[in-house]
């Protein structure tokens, strides 16, 4: 038995994001849609944000910790993109770790 892809994808670019991390992990944990994956492309940071997502992959399998080099938010989110499991459907990105409130449709093409 296959499992069918989530309906959206989180994406969270975080480049030494270890002071707003808990809130933006929390926020999209606890969104109304709860049929998603939150993907944390990590671009090279110098803090502890790995660690801190990794304790949050304990508690929620949905979180996916992907690390690269530091690349620049557009390098961040077209990885995650390229990643994402929702396939077709719309997919989401936290733009900037902090506010809760900034999230944006992203439409595929």
């Amino acid at each position: 038995m296959t499992s069918s892809p989530p309906l959206v994808t989180v994406l969270v670019p975080a480049f030494n994001a270890a002071r707003y991390i808990d809130e933006t992990l929390e926020s999209a944990r606890t969104q109304t849609i709860s049929d998603l994956e939150i993907l944390v492309i990590d671009d090279g940071s110098k803090d502890e944000t790995s660690d801190l997502i990794r304790r949050w992959q304990e508690k929620d399998l949905r979180i996916r910790l992907i690390s690269q080099a530091n690349g620049g938010v557009s390098s961040a989110r077209n990885r995650g993109l390229r990643e994402a499991k929702a396939g077709t459907s719309p997919s989401w990105i936290r733009t900037t770790c902090g506010r809760p409130t900034s999230w944006k449709p992203v439409k595929r093409v």
